[in-house]
């Protein structure tokens, strides 16, 4: 099989259906010919069907399960690096044998994988940059980014956060798809609506906080689940510990939401650190919901 003839694949480190995971489907509808990508899914999160590998078999797009190397917290051990350097040679060869055309990476958190696919021979290798990049990991990612051909980024502030910057680093901002039906809303409702994976960095402790010290001033739903890897919040705990069971309501992980938006009076996006692109602000805003 010549190189030119050979899948196009894409890597990505999680299997869920928030904003990174909506990305890549709409990269892929985009395409004219999404048949002929494969998604590489890393085998140490949710490794079932979810509605996301659902939404990849609609599209006739096949996803794979494998020991990707992914840049987790949990590999900064002795006995972790040398788990991520197994997955590394195993990637090596499994690029080795399927030949790949395009290789691209969907996450900063496998950006190890570039080098690995430039070694294997992959043509071109892409990076999707939808993270916003801080301190010694800006460091190290910059470098790691070298090895890819382009490197498209959702918005100029996260592509502003790219050492070596050069014109390889272009901006496509998230696609935001229109929503069918807009109702006017009812701000005399004072119904708030948070919606978000649960990372300890998006905010939920501040806002919890926030909303006791206003005295409670509506109903808030907040919408998500917490991550199935790394550093979250348990969302449930602070709503007890602070006590605002009475005007706080989880409604947890939902397939669409589009009826949340509708119900809510106001959309908060209380992020502790900067967003990259900020694509539930944007959402609400297409709805008219401030």
């Amino acid at each position: 099989m010549r190189r030119a003839d050979g899948p196009r694949i894409v890597l990505h480190s999680s299997n869920e259906m928030y904003g990174a995971d909506r990305m890549v489907l709409e990269v892929l509808r985009a395409l004219e010919e999404p048949r002929n990508v494969t998604v590489l899914l890393p085998d140490d999160v949710i490794s079932g069907p979810t509605q996301f590998t659902d939404e990849l078999e609609a599209l006739g797009v096949h996803a794979r399960i494998v020991p990707l190397p992914v840049l987790r917290r949990a590999y900064l051990t002795p006995r972790g690096a040398i788990a991520l350097i197994e997955r590394s040679f195993n990637l090596f060869r499994l690029f080795g044998r399927i030949r790949p055309s395009t290789v691209w990476i969907a996450n900063s958190s496998l950006l190890i994988c570039a080098p690995i696919a430039r070694l294997s021979g992959a043509p071109l290798v892409i990076l999707h940059l939808q993270e916003m990049w801080s301190g010694v990991e800006r460091v190290v990612l910059s470098f790691l980014a070298l090895f890819c051909g382009r490197i498209i980024a959702i918005s100029s502030a996260v592509a502003d956060r790219v050492l070596y910057r050069t014109r390889r680093v272009s901006v496509v901002h998230n696609a935001v798809p229109a929503p069918t039906s807009v109702t006017r809303v009812d701000t005399s409702a004072n119904i708030f609506l948070v919606a978000s994976r649960w990372n300890d960095w998006k905010g939920h402790r501040t806002l919890l906080a926030a909303w006791k010290l206003a005295g409670e001033p509506g109903s808030l739903l907040i919408a998500g689940g917490p991550p199935p890897i790394g550093r979250g919040v348990n969302v449930p705990a602070l709503i007890d510990e602070m006590k605002l069971s009475r005007s706080v309501s989880v409604v947890g992980e939902v397939a669409d939401l589009g009826d949340l938006y509708m119900r809510a009076s106001w959309v908060v996006v209380p992020s502790d650190a900067p967003e990259p692109f900020g694509l539930v602000a944007i959402e609400a805003m297409a709805r008219m919901r401030p």
